[in-house]
């Protein structure tokens, strides 16, 4: 399922970092799964650079 377009995506990131209060709850919700996905990510980027790291020694 395709996502919104670009258009729409920088509508609400720019609406969100000045006043996220401002955003409908659809979008609030939108940021925060999308904030949530972010932290998953980042966290499985840090697993493998230990893996990383473990298997250059």
């Amino acid at each position: 399922m395709p996502g919104p377009p670009a258009s729409k995506i920088d509508m609400v990131s720019e609406r969100a970092t000045k006043d996220p209060a401002q955003l409908s709850p659809a979008d609030q919700r939108a940021v925060k799964a999308a904030d949530e996905a972010l932290k998953v990510v980042e966290g499985v980027l840090e697993e493998r650079k230990d893996e990383a790291k473990r298997f250059k020694r």
